[in-house]
């Protein structure tokens, strides 16, 4: 059965290079590129901020520009915490940008980041300002009725895996995650599991490592994809599974909760010359998204691995960085999703008949 989805709203020409990470919030659409800033999008157009929008609706640099990053060497990465509360951003001089984020007055307005700082004696502040390529926020589940933890968890170009307590900037768990037989490189990706209490890594040579924050112990090391990067990596929203997706073109879902982590699924369709840079999944765990290099973004339905959509508005030579499912609309009563890459264009997708 196929699904199609139509394009809602087409910001073009948002940044001055590739947009390489997007990150969707209940106010709208935070994206980042090489080119050093942070810029804001509504999931409405401009001009009509009070009604539904005209399919295909496009918007010429009308975003808001929140922030800019003095290296000028840009940003790769962004990541909100789940109480919406606090975003990060991640730059190609290794360091990491915290900010506080304060909601908009209303919704024709941008939210307002400030920044914010680690205290100096910390763990935490020595490790963002140098080393970081990836990270997440996320919550931790202490259990026993005990609540959660807002946690950062980032990985370094040397290998070490460490998690803090995001208030009190102090360390939680750290590994060192570089394999026995691991190739000269670098991680890539990170993801957290909050209800499982699970972190996991995917690196250059292939291998995704899976750790628990409750025991402190490595439990998988996953080899199967191949010895090609890893670039994305995603739990289901039950944490049970695992989506694994780099430079092989394929993508696999591995199952965390087997002790062997057996392999339950391998979804092709981008070809096996094609890098597939994003993965993610619905909020029901039903649906799973993934772009590429090819221009391709395809909607998978993770009970049955069939492909039921595939979209490519983008040039076929725009490669696609970064995409998100998120509700859209009025209210944001309905699921839809969100993609950016080489093209510099975020677009904004709704359900067909919605």
């Amino acid at each position: 059965m196929s699904t199609q989805y139509l394009v809602s709203v087409a910001h073009r020409d948002c940044h001055e290079s590739d947009i390489f990470s997007i990150c969707c919030s209940q106010y709208g659409v935070f994206t980042t590129s090489g080119d050093g800033s942070i810029k804001f999008w509504t999931y409405r157009h401009p001009a009509d901020i009070n009604t539904n929008p005209a399919d295909g609706a496009t918007v010429a640099g009308k975003g808001s520009k929140l922030e800019s990053n003095d290296s000028k060497l840009g940003y790769h990465h962004l990541g909100i915490s789940p109480n919406q509360q606090f975003l990060g951003a991640a730059s190609f001089t290794g360091a990491l940008q915290l900010f506080a984020i304060s909601a908009p007055a209303d919704d024709t307005k941008p939210p307002k980041l400030s920044s914010i700082l680690s205290p100096d004696d910390s763990p935490m502040k020595e490790c963002i300002e140098n080393y970081v390529w990836a990270f997440q926020l996320a919550e931790y589940d202490l259990g026993h009725d005990s609540g959660s933890l807002p946690i950062l968890a980032v990985i370094t170009v040397d290998h070490q895996l460490t998690v803090f307590d995001l208030e009190e900037g102090s360390q939680i768990a750290s590994w060192s995650v570089k394999s026995k037989d691991s190739r000269k490189g670098y991680p890539i990706c990170l993801d957290v599991s909050p209800s499982l209490g699970l972190v996991a890594v995917g690196d250059d040579d292939g291998t995704v490592h899976v750790y628990s924050l409750h025991t402190g112990r490595s439990l998988l090391s996953l080899t199967g994809i191949s010895r090609k990067a890893i670039r994305s990596i995603k739990f289901s929203p039950d944490g049970t599974q695992i989506a694994v997706a780099g430079d092989a073109g394929s993508i696999s879902i591995y199952d965390v909760k087997d002790a062997a982590g057996e392999q339950v699924a391998l979804l092709n369709g981008h070809g096996s010359d094609t890098w597939v840079f994003s993965l993610d999944w619905s909020s029901s765990g039903d649906y799973l998204l993934s772009g590429g290099y090819d221009g391709n973004i395809k909607i998978w339905d993770a009970r049955t691995t069939e492909c039921i959509a595939t979209h490519s508005e983008a040039d076929h030579s725009s490669a696609i960085f970064s995409l998100q499912w998120t509700p859209i609309g009025p209210r944001r009563s309905y699921q839809g999703f969100v993609a950016a890459g080489s093209d510099m264009t975020l677009r904004i997708y709704r359900l067909a008949g919605q």
